[in-house]
């Protein structure tokens, strides 16, 4: 007697996933996994979720960036997408805004860490723009110094796709290296060194705009004279 082919509703399989997911509990994500067929499992970690109204998302929202967006403990959302990623999870899966799963994960800082390198390890691209090219991962790190220095050395060495560090982005298409600047020569000027190195090491080309714009004359008078304002300086020119 032929066996008949057992299948599942994807939808309700994903509303499943989703509940599991939102009451941060591991072990019910590999459960819900578990009793998917491994010919649909696929379709179910991609699968897209209505949120309540609540939550304030309009339209149907990727299960991994309801993930990549939650308020959930660290090292439980990096099992979480562990599990989703051994189930052929779409790294790259946009929201209606084009967020990214790695840019969302980018904008809790070095807190996130760990799903930032399993989302790199498995080819998630930080360059793809989000909301109508404004910004991406690499914007979201910059803007998110000091708490992200850890996350832009993984962006710089973790990423399957060399990441672009002269992008422009924002509505004045500005390069990632201004968000450096604008957001933290007051009061983190130690860590604006060590992320302009980085971003130097990746192959920066500051505008001289920029460079001219951001001497050290200009540095001390508006912050105050500091000793890195020098090296700020220098590497903005250099």
């Amino acid at each position: 007697m032929r066996r008949r082919r057992v299948t599942v509703d994807v939808t309700k399989a994903g509303r499943r996933l989703l509940d599991a997911i939102t009451s941060h509990d591991v072990q019910k994500v590999r459960r819900v996994l578990a009793t998917v067929p491994d010919s649909q499992r696929k379709d179910v970690v991609n699968s897209c979720v209505w949120l309540p109204e609540a939550a304030g998302v309009c339209g149907p929202m990727p299960i991994a960036c309801v993930l990549a967006g939650q308020p959930s403990e660290p090292k439980v959302r990096a099992k979480m997408f562990d599990a989703l990623l051994r189930n052929g999870l779409d790294v790259n899966a946009r929201t209606n805004g084009h967020e990214t799963c790695v840019s969302l994960c980018c904008s809790h800082g070095d807190v996130d860490l760990e799903s930032v390198q399993l989302l790199l390890r498995c080819e998630a691209d930080p360059n793809l723009m989000c909301g109508d090219g404004h910004w991406n991962a690499l914007f979201r790190v910059c803007a998110g110094l000091p708490k992200s220095l850890g996350t832009l050395r993984v962006l710089m060495t973790d990423a399957t796709n060399k990441l672009r560090v002269n992008v422009l982005g924002g509505s004045h298409k500005v390069p990632p290296v201004r968000y450096v600047l604008d957001f933290h020569c007051d009061q983190h000027p130690d860590k604006v060194v060590e992320a302009l190195e980085l971003l130097q090491d990746a192959g920066m080309s500051t505008p001289a705009g920029i460079a001219a714009f951001y001497t050290r004359k200009m540095l001390d008078q508006r912050y105050g004279a500091k000793k890195q304002h020098a090296r700020i300086a220098e590497l903005l020119m250099s």
